[in-house]
């Protein structure tokens, strides 16, 4: 059986990768998740925030699907230009990290109840 994106599913993904993404840059007050977000997944986030430093953070892919009727899974990428130095001659670093989650429909919001960072352990030299 072959995929078959669904597009409700994407942009719906889409525009929770763009909060994520407007959190984790200082744009948007994490405070402003709470209406979608479980606490414990929204603490995630601020304590990402909290350490700083994610210099023109972007979200360069988005992948969703829509295992059952009102649940949404996706994984957001995104790079961000590292803090650290750059070596004698060169440019910044990038890295990157990705953001797994899953929403859930129900009383009538979409709900973010799994959440996952995954972070670069290097800096990306090669981008």
């Amino acid at each position: 059986m072959q995929h078959r994106p669904d597009p409700a599913a994407h942009r719906l993904a889409i525009t929770f990768a763009r909060m994520i993404k407007e959190a984790l840059a200082g744009t948007r007050p994490a405070r402003q998740l709470q209406a979608v977000m479980r606490a414990d997944r929204l603490e995630q986030v601020v304590s990402i925030q909290r350490m700083g430093g994610l210099t023109g953070i972007r979200c360069t892919h988005v992948r969703a699907d829509r295992p059952a009727a009102g649940t949404v899974e996706a994984v957001a990428c995104y790079r961000w230009t590292s803090a650290e130095p750059p070596p004698p001659g060169g440019e910044p670093a990038e890295r990157a990290f990705a953001v797994a989650f899953r929403l859930d429909f129900r009383r009538g919001r979409w709900c973010c109840d799994e959440l996952q960072i995954i972070a670069s352990a290097q800096p990306d030299r090669a981008a």
